[in-house]
């Protein structure tokens, strides 16, 4: 049996087309967690960048302690929500002292809010959610802000369902400022949360996603496949 490190494993995701692999990075420059970071980057040099979240686990000094090594590393394609959740005014202060490229905004809900920290050149890149940013109007909404303010945004789909991915590809392409899509370890969409509960599935391939050109969302549930995953709730 060949034997699987985090290198061969990126290696292998790289080549079916990814350009952009993400990993935790909720610990200091001296724990695992950025070892990891360290070699998979030294080793894609020139193929991948890493993008790297701290899910809010770091002060402000933490984050720019740890933000300096990845400005020593390179190849970064982002620092993701590095300051705990209730420091969101610190963020244009860390954006200002680091070189690594910023990104927040998966927990902010309108329009104002991305004003706000944009205004005060609080991130490099914005990542809305779809489901917690008041659906596709609002976040149409928020790419317009984002662009006034020459920023670059990425839906955040994380572990997002089948819907939730379609919206995002329709409003990925209808923007001139989307990066890049998000996809959970490139296999998710073959899951209960993706294409196996759907009619006919998304053409999403690792390095493209196609959009559905189907009425609406460009999507359908196939009613024998969700009945299947489907519980009845009975007071």
């Amino acid at each position: 049996m060949p034997v699987t490190t985090p290198v061969s494993t990126a290696s292998t995701s790289v080549a079916s087309g990814f350009t952009v692999l993400k990993l935790a990075l909720r610990k200091g420059p001296d724990s695992e967690e950025f070892a990891t970071v360290k070699v998979l980057a030294e080793a894609l040099a020139g193929k991948a960048q890493i993008a790297v979240d701290a899910l809010g686990a770091f002060s402000f000094n933490e984050a720019v302690r740890m933000g300096r090594e990845l400005d020593r590393l390179g190849g970064i394609a982002w620092f993701e929500d590095p300051l705990v959740p209730d420091d969101l005014p610190r963020y244009p202060e860390l954006t200002r002292t680091l070189d690594t490229a910023i990104c927040c905004g998966e927990m902010l809900s309108t329009r104002y809010q991305f004003r706000d920290l944009l205004m005060q050149r609080g991130a490099d890149m914005i990542n809305p959610d779809m489901g917690r940013a008041g659906g596709i109007t609002e976040m149409r909404r928020i790419t317009w802000v984002a662009d006034v303010y020459g920023t670059l945004w990425a839906p955040h789909v994380s572990a997002g369902s089948a819907p939730y991915m379609a919206a995002s590809v329709h409003l990925a392409v209808s923007s001139p400022n989307c990066a890049m899509m998000e996809i959970y370890d490139g296999n998710k969409q073959a899951g209960p949360f993706g294409n196996k509960l759907l009619k006919e599935p998304l053409d999403i391939k690792p390095g493209s996603a196609a959009v559905p050109e189907r009425p609406g969302l460009g999507i359908d549930f196939d009613p024998a496949a969700l009945a299947a995953v489907t519980v009845e709730v009975r007071p």
